[in-house]
């Protein structure tokens, strides 16, 4: 059997399983309960459990009726002989024994409530004749119905009590699954969210790329043309904003003294250096950056930014509305101001962490700018 947590089973499974902890030197315990999953009743019996038999199933057949019969009953315990529950079940007999039949009971039958179908389920330990189980130093002394009482309501109640912390492990388990479940769909929420802004936002570096080259073209009289997979190495470029367009221009100079003649020059991937213009993060900033509490603010300035840039590049004003509208999910203008407001101190402490990212919504982005406004004011006022 697999490693699991015990609560994970049905309570009495897995008393079945440490039947010869709790009492050795039984001759056999059987459980018969309502199976949720299966949603049905179940049997299963265990042999020796000393000797590690293992626990099987046991087949009701005509015997489901005196067992409903019994898991509608009230006490808390009976006591049977063997003869009375050879399981081919007989039903339950009178309770109104005589005295000398009593020593022939050594069936305890236990009943502990269903909370899915609110009958009893049903726990049969076979004592032997020897009771040396109980510690007696006689075992051959039969046990008086007094005694009986007193080891059912002990066994009883105890296991109750283990059934009652099972149970609230259950709920407590069921809490951090849930838990855990939130956290994982929102990690895959931001991961998405992520993703689709890194490529809004190499979509466009490759349009103001564009825009460059042509009016590069414009300048020269020549027409300047990305090969595909230029385009996806200019894609991926994660350095700064503000150097596209020196990275373009040297391309430009490269290749139009390279073919003179030429009147449309196509630039290939190797045309294109990006190695002096990478951004390098050192292992802190990176470690910082990963920070699950930062993710949703890195997000709301990476799409910010993304938009502001292909504004830029169709030459559009950077306002509130225009920012809205071009983000991936668009936005009115106010609920930008709200989202700022709300992550203002995680905001302030990216761009003082990374002065070089995020560029053109610090210097261009009017309520960008108002929060670091403010952060000056407050500055000068506590000075």
């Amino acid at each position: 059997m697999l490693n699991q947590f015990s609560f994970i089973r049905h309570d009495l499974e897995v008393v079945m399983h440490h039947a010869a902890s709790f009492l050795p030197g039984i001759e056999k315990v059987m459980a018969v309960y309502f199976n949720k999953q299966a949603d049905t009743i179940q049997a299963i019996m265990r042999e020796n459990p000393e000797k590690n038999q293992e626990i099987r199933l046991v087949s009701l057949h005509e015997n489901r009726d005196v067992i409903n019969r019994m898991r509608t009953g009230r006490a808390s315990f009976n006591w049977f002989s063997k003869e009375d529950l050879s399981f081919e079940l007989i039903p339950e007999k009178n309770n109104h024994k005589e005295l000398f039949s009593e020593t022939e009971n050594l069936v305890l039958m236990l009943r502990f409530q269903n909370p899915d179908d609110k009958l009893f389920d049903l726990l049969f330990i076979y004592f032997r004749k020897n009771l040396s189980s109980f510690g007696l130093s006689r075992s051959d002394r039969p046990l008086s119905t007094e005694n009986k009482n007193i080891i059912a309501t002990l066994l009883h109640n105890s296991f109750q009590t283990q059934f009652s912390i099972s149970t609230e492990n259950r709920k407590i388990y069921r809490i951090i699954n849930e838990n855990l479940k939130s956290l994982v769909n929102e990690a895959a929420y931001l991961k998405g969210k992520l993703s689709n802004t890194q490529t809004y936002y190499g979509e466009s570096i490759l349009n103001l790329s564009k825009a460059y080259l042509k009016e590069k073209s414009n300048e020269t009289g020549k027409n300047y043309i990305l090969e595909e997979s230029a385009e996806k190495k200019l894609s991926g470029f994660k350095g700064n904003i503000n150097h596209l367009h020196a990275i373009i221009n040297q391309s430009v100079i490269y290749l139009s003294n390279m073919y003179p003649e030429k009147e449309e020059i196509v630039l290939r991937e190797w045309d294109i250096n990006l190695e002096n213009y990478q951004a390098e993060e050192d292992e802190e900033k990176s470690r910082f950056l990963s920070d699950t509490r930062y993710l949703k603010t890195i997000s709301l300035l990476d799409r910010l930014e993304t938009a502001a840039r292909k504004l830029s590049g169709e030459h559009k004003r950077l306002t509130g509305n225009n920012v809205g509208k071009t983000m991936p999910n668009s936005i009115s203008a106010p609920a930008i101001s709200d989202s700022l407001k709300k992550h203002k101190k995680k905001i302030l402490l990216l761009f003082e962490k990374y002065p070089d990212k995020w560029e053109l919504i610090r210097e261009r982005f009017k309520p960008v700018q108002n929060l670091l406004t403010n952060k000056d004011e407050s500055k000068k006022q506590t000075a």
